[in-house]
C-alpha cells in the first residue's frame, strides 16, 4: 500500500514514521510507558504492542533497550506499512515483526511474549457523554482510534491473549479516566484465565491510567 509522505518521531536515535491520520497519541502521552517499566524494572526478551498505529511505544521500548524483540500488529494497512518504514529505514528487520490483524486473529501461533503494552480506543460508545468529552478533548480522527465498542477488542484481548504469553507475563494497557475504570476490565482479565494485578498510574498525564494484568507463574 502507497502511504506517501510520513512524518518522522525521533526517539533514543530511532526514526519512526508516522502519518497524521493515524493520531499521535502515542508520542504525547504513550511514552510514559517509558517510566512504568522503569518503576516497574521490566526488561521484556519479546513484547508486543496492540493496536499500535506506527508502533510509537513499542519503537521506543525497543529504542531505550526494554525490549530485545518486538511484535506488533494493527488493523489499519496504513498503519502496518508504517510500521515496515521504520522497520527498513532503521535495520530492524531482525528484530521486528509486524502484522495486519483485528487484535489477536491473525497472529501466528508461534508468537510468544512477557510483555503486552497497548494504547488501544480507550471509550465504549459514543453517545452524548462522549460527544461532550470529544468537544472538549478534540476527538478529530476516525472514530476507529477511540472507539471500542461494548469493549470488544479489550474482550478480544483478554480472552485470547494467554496462548501467546510466557508464564508470569505481564500486560499493561493504557486508558482514560474518562472512559472507564478499572472494574469494567477485571472481569474480562479473569475470564480470559489471567490475574488483575492493579490499577497504575500514568504520571506523564493524569487524565490516563494503566490497567496491570498478568499471566500466572
Amino acid at each position: 500500500m502507497e502511504i506517501g509522505t510520513s512524518k518522522i518521531a525521533k526517539v533514543a536515535g530511532l526514526n519512526i514514521h508516522y502519518t497524521d491520520a493515524l493520531g499521535t497519541g502515542g508520542w504525547d502521552f504513550g511514552l510514559d510507558f517509558l517510566d512504568l517499566f522503569a518503576q516497574k524494572g521490566w526488561k521484556a526478551g519479546r513484547a508486543f504492542e496492540m493496536c499500535c498505529g506506527p508502533g510509537y511505544i513499542g519503537f521506543a521500548l525497543l529504542a531505550h533497550n526494554l525490549c530485545d524483540t518486538l511484535c506488533l500488529a494493527d488493523i489499519n494497512p496504513v498503519a502496518v506499512e508504517v510500521c515496515k518504514r521504520t522497520i527498513a529505514e532503521n535495520g530492524l528487520s531482525d528484530r521486528v515483526s509486524v502484522y495486519l490483524s483485528d487484535g489477536l486473529a491473525d497472529i501466528p501461533s508461534h508468537e510468544k511474549w512477557d510483555v503486552v503494552v497497548g494504547n488501544p480506543p480507550q471509550y465504549a460508545q459514543s453517545g452524548a457523554r462522549e460527544k461532550r468529552i470529544g468537544k472538549a478533548i478534540k476527538f478529530e480522527l476516525h472514530e476507529r482510534i477511540w472507539l471500542d465498542e461494548d469493549w470488544h477488542i479489550h474482550r478480544d484481548l483478554y480472552s485470547g491473549v494467554g496462548k501467546h504469553l510466557m508464564k508470569g507475563a505481564n500486560i499493561a494497557i493504557m486508558e482514560a479516566r474518562l472512559g472507564s475504570d478499572e472494574n469494567d476490565f477485571i472481569e474480562l482479565i479473569r475470564d480470559g484465565g489471567l490475574e488483575y494485578v492493579a490499577r497504575l498510574p500514568c504520571k506523564g498525564d493524569r487524565r490516563f491510567y494503566y490497567v496491570h494484568s498478568r499471566l500466572p507463574e
